[in-house]
């Protein structure tokens, strides 16, 4: 039962927000919580290669610039800029 009802919160969009996609004939995009670590870096790691000009990161603490260091991102985002 716990399983339907997260999958129901993780896909829901709020009816103001449908409402303003129908009238702007725009989609805002999506909301997803993931809750897999492993799914989490993936999905970072594609959207930096994903970016058409411009990255910005924002870190609060030198721990979180060393996860990144560590799972590859500030490097692929120095391949990047060179190959701009």
């Amino acid at each position: 039962m716990i399983r339907i009802a997260d999958s129901l919160w993780n896909t829901s969009t709020s009816a103001e927000r449908k409402i303003l996609e129908i009238q702007n004939d725009a989609s805002l995009g999506i909301t997803e919580i993931v809750d897999n670590p492993s799914k989490t870096q993936e999905l970072f790691i594609d959207l930096i290669k994903s970016a058409n000009s411009e990255v910005l990161l924002m870190m609060p603490t030198i721990n979180s610039f060393m996860r990144e260091y560590r799972i590859g991102a500030i490097q692929l985002l120095e391949e990047l800029s060179i190959d701009s």
